[in-house]
This record gives structure tokens, sequence and C-alpha cells, in this order.
């Protein structure tokens, strides 16, 4: 298999913090004369997107010492 992979975590406001990566993975037969060059894992998807967020409301506000959260993931077809 080769592939790389590429993640962003921060605040982007007080109490919102999100974070998003990346993932691009391709699997390939190396060494199988009768497969050399072809597809390994069936089920590997070759692009993964992950987005996550979180919001922790300010103990000034009504909704204190609750969160917030949403993500989302995204996986291409299999090889």
């Amino acid at each position: 298999s080769k592939g790389w992979e590429m993640e962003l975590t921060g605040q982007l406001i007080r109490g919102l913090e999100v974070s998003g990566g990346y993932t691009n993975l391709t699997t390939r037969y190396l060494k199988d004369k009768a497969n050399e060059g072809k597809v390994y894992s069936i089920f590997t998807p070759r692009h993964q997107l992950r987005l996550w967020g979180n919001y922790r409301f300010a103990p000034d506000t009504a909704l204190a010492g609750w969160n917030a959260g949403l993500g989302a993931h995204y996986n291409s077809k299999a090889q």
C-alpha cells in the first residue's frame, strides 16, 4: 500500500473546536506475477475525508456545561 494523510485541528473561535482530515491510499500487488499491478484490496477506499466540530457553551449562558458536536465522514468507492 502507498498513500498519505493530512489532518488539521484547531479552535476557530472561543468554544468551537474543529478538526478535519484527508487520506489518499492505493493498494497494488507488487510481487505476485499473476496479479502484479492490480488492486490488492477491493474493500479499501481510495479517498477518505473527515470533518468534526464541537462547541462548548460558555459558562455564563443558560447551556453552561453542555457541548454540541457534529461530524461527517466520506469514503469514496473502493478501488
